[in-house]
């Protein structure tokens, strides 16, 4: 399932970067694509260790794996956004209400 969200996300970033204009620089839409890659990655990994220590004959290390993970990885998502949209939603405005001045 996690490979499937990684080549849907991947498909995606394809998609999209298909239909913007072509530039020479990181956009933020670049940045936002790569992070979403990059807690897909962390998922995915964390799936590996935890089956490692279920494999191991760890089950409680496993448990207390995933738990960790149900709480952590919600929480650095929303303060990942939380950094992430203010400026880049302040850039938009600024730059939309600039080109409304005659």
């Amino acid at each position: 399932m996690g490979m499937t969200a990684l080549l849907t996300v991947t498909e995606i970033f394809a998609a999209v970067t298909q239909t913007v204009p072509k530039h020479s620089y990181r956009s933020s839409l670049d940045m936002w694509m790569v992070s979403i890659m990059f807690f897909v990655v962390a998922v995915i990994v964390e799936f590996i260790f935890s089956n490692h220590f279920v494999l191991q004959g760890k089950k409680e290390m496993a448990l207390k794996l995933d738990r960790m993970s149900q709480i952590i990885y919600p929480i650095v998502f929303l303060f990942y956004n939380a950094l992430y949209w203010p400026p880049v939603l302040y850039h938009y405005y600024d730059n939309s209400c600039d080109s409304n001045i005659p």
